[in-house]
């Protein structure tokens, strides 16, 4: 795979590409990430705003691809690089900006583009010796994934579970809390739901950020988080949510929606709550699960698919690093 990258004025950019994919000069067009266009939301584009486009493309097809863009505006002559972004990482898209910038240094192979890496975000994971804990930097990439906003939920993780009968679960939650200094992860749920049954047969879980170019897994075992905790939390949360703690009895059947919406309305009335600030009682269902990590595994994406694993696990109060083949 190859990337082209140049400069345009947003109005040209749908344009361009457009000229290039009926021509089929990029590939089938399905994977267009773009720096400040109209292809990646980054804040409101002025049309006579210059931005940089990023685009995939077949080795064959770059050279003829380069020369059309080349041909079609009188902007800078794109470079072209042995490349494979994100197209949900934007810090790896700012790093490729920089580096395809005049003047900045664009491989054209594999090899220059992974030296180019070195100055890559998230670099220290592919040098040696690893560093000595991993879960404040989960702690550091769950709040840069917040400042990006790159998606709506940033701390929804993958959470897996086995059920009694032996079948694996896996549902997508929030991790509403993490303590780094301890390693435990924490989610907040009806806890007679299937998955706070599949934890009370087997404690043994895992669960999975995603975000871009960067994945955690984490693996350990699930253990009732302290009621003080969980009334804290629940305290916190909208009026609604809280009632809806009580209506609904999480994974069982229901007639209709329309019914669940009715169990709604006899809770409000029950506890009296209209208003935000109305108190709601926390039900004895509801509670913490409370992943205490045993092992942490940091990915990042690289070039060729080449890329970068460890694997942190628990060796007394501390921690075992161990790099791993992608």
């Amino acid at each position: 795979m190859r990337v082209i990258q140049t400069t345009c004025a947003a109005d040209e950019a749908e344009a361009l590409l457009d000229a290039l994919l009926a021509e089929h000069l990029v590939g089938c067009g399905n994977l267009i990430p773009g720096v400040r266009s109209r292809y990646r939301w980054q804040g409101d584009i002025q049309d006579d705003e210059e931005v940089l486009l990023v685009m995939e493309t077949t080795k064959e097809n770059a050279p003829a691809a380069a020369a059309r863009l080349r041909a079609l505006h009188s902007y800078d002559v794109p470079k072209i690089l042995t490349l494979a972004p994100s197209a949900c990482d934007t810090d790896y898209l700012r790093w490729l900006a920089d580096v395809t910038r005049p003047g900045g240094d664009c491989g054209a192979e594999g090899a220059a583009a992974r030296d180019a890496e070195a100055d890559a975000p998230d670099a220290w994971l592919a040098r040696d010796p690893l560093p000595a804990e991993p879960v404040a930097i989960v702690e550091r990439w769950l709040g840069e994934a917040f400042e990006a906003r790159a998606q709506e939920n940033p701390h929804a993780v993958a959470l897996a579970t086995v059920d009694p009968d032996g079948r694996p679960s896996v549902r997508m939650v929030l991790c509403s809390h993490l303590d780094a200094a301890a390693g435990r992860f924490t989610i907040y749920t009806n806890i007679e739901s299937r998955k706070g049954r599949a934890v009370r047969h087997e404690p043994r879980a895992a669960l999975v950020f995603h975000w871009g170019a960067r994945q955690v897994r984490v693996e350990g075992n699930v253990e009732p988080t302290p009621d003080a905790q969980c009334d804290a939390y629940f305290a916190s949360r909208p009026l609604e949510a809280r009632l809806g703690a009580w209506a609904s009895a999480q994974s069982e059947p229901v007639g209709s929606r329309d019914a669940l919406l009715e169990k709604l309305r006899e809770v409000a009335l029950r506890f009296g709550a209209k208003e935000e600030s109305d108190p709601v009682p926390r039900p004895p269902h509801w509670g913490g699960l409370t992943l205490v990590a045993e092992s942490v595994e940091l990915w990042v994406s690289r070039t060729g698919r080449i890329h970068d694993r460890a694997v942190w696990r628990r060796s007394g109060s501390g921690w075992n690093a161990t790099r791993l083949q992608p």
